[in-house]
């Protein structure tokens, strides 16, 4: 754990909806997490589009959308008119407010959905990993039931974290396309029964 910070025990950690406050935070680690996750996994143009500043605009946006709105419920499919769907967000955050990661829960992004909710992102400050901080977020959004969710091919730490938790590999594969395009890295889709 972070010992510059003096982390608290997981115990003492607040897990809940993503407010307003938590979007620049969010936005910084969120950023920090991915260059440690997916550094030789990802293009490095990919690594290097993460801004804190845009990040913390589209968290803001989410934050807006689901303290006005609250989750969406039905499927939306990439691509489809109307607005995208609402996301059920939750934070891990320390008593001071600094965001320790994060969970997104929403309906199925893709037109034929193995199951009914996709775990859209389960990201979570490396220095908390084998804390128990991840199954906290899991069971405050995805508590059971079916569900799937996409993991970047050669995330073993992830791809194994998610065996363990009931999910497996359906044998489907899909192209990540980013933000700033396609990545030409595939992604695994994993299903919970």
């Amino acid at each position: 754990m972070d010992q510059e910070r003096g982390s608290p025990a997981v115990g003492e950690v607040e897990v809940d909806r993503l407010r307003l406050a938590d979007v620049e935070s969010l936005a910084r680690v969120h950023g920090m997490i991915w260059r440690a996750t997916y550094t030789g996994l990802l293009p490095d143009a990919v690594l290097d589009s993460l801004d804190p500043v845009a990040g913390a605009a589209r968290w803001r946006e989410a934050a807006q959308r689901l303290a006005d709105e609250g989750p969406t419920g039905a499927a939306h499919p990439l691509g489809s008119n109307g607005p995208p769907p609402v996301a059920d967000t939750r934070v891990a955050r320390q008593q001071d407010g600094h965001v320790l990661g994060f969970i997104s829960v929403g309906p199925p992004r893709d037109d034929d959905p193995p199951a009914p909710r996709e775990l859209w992102a389960l990201n979570l400050d490396p220095a908390w990993h084998g804390t128990g901080l991840a199954d906290r977020l899991l069971t405050a959004a995805l508590p059971m039931g079916p569900a799937y969710l996409w993991v970047l091919e050669g995330n073993e730490r992830a791809i194994a974290y998610y065996g363990k938790r009931g999910f497996t590999d359906t044998g489907r594969r899909k192209e990540l396309i980013h933000r700033t395009g396609p990545t030409g890295v595939a992604e695994w889709c994993l299903l919970r029964p």
